[in-house]
């Protein structure tokens, strides 16, 4: 089965819109070209059903994207679930990180996220490894409880 596709109007903002590597192969294809994709598709990096379940998310650069996808639909299923949200997130920069704005729209208590900028311009450079070792204790009682599921997103080798 081949999806079909459908290239950004003009009338996009294009102050919101970013194009890369992957935007511009894909902006380019015409109607009929073929697409591989590469799965799994829906049977293993899916969010649990469990409201009370603690979520450990470790995540570079657009890893972060399934993560929010967690966030809302827990918040919006289970509002008042008793499972934490965590992320642990690396990226160059605070404007590399996809999606900010809407993450800030949690606060800490909702949705807890460690952020590392490996290019920060003021203040400490550090990169995910640096913030699980900071984050230790707290990733070490989240591993250590049977609800907890783990989940790594982003690229190999990054």
């Amino acid at each position: 089965m081949v999806p079909t596709y459908q290239a950004l109007q003009p009338d996009v903002e294009a102050a919101f819109r970013l194009r890369g590597v992957a935007s511009n192969w894909l902006c380019d294809l015409r109607p009929g070209d073929a697409v591989d994709i590469v799965g799994p598709f829906g049977t293993d990096f899916l969010l649990s059903d469990d409201p009370d379940a603690d979520l450990l998310m470790i995540c570079t650069g657009t890893g972060a994207a399934p993560f929010r996808g967690f966030a809302h639909r827990r918040r919006r299923l289970w509002p008042n679930a008793e499972g934490k949200l965590m992320l642990i997130y690396g990226a160059r920069t605070l404007e590399d990180l996809p999606f900010s704005q809407t993450l800030q729209k949690y606060t800490q208590a909702e949705f807890r996220r460690e952020l590392a900028f490996s290019r920060a311009i003021s203040g400490d450079r550090q990169y995910v490894q640096d913030r699980l070792r900071l984050c230790a204790p707290e990733i070490l009682w989240l591993l250590r409880r049977p609800k907890t599921h783990l989940y790594i997103c982003g690229l190999e080798g990054a």
